[in-house]
């Protein structure tokens, strides 16, 4: 169901890259 919630984010985020969406982190 992640998928259906922010399908960008895992197509983005490479699987095992420990790198947080700007969505996810706007202050870094």
């Amino acid at each position: 169901m992640e998928a259906e919630l922010f399908p960008r984010a895992r197509t983005e985020v490479a699987p095992g890259a420990v790198h947080v969406p700007d969505w996810l982190a706007p202050a870094r």
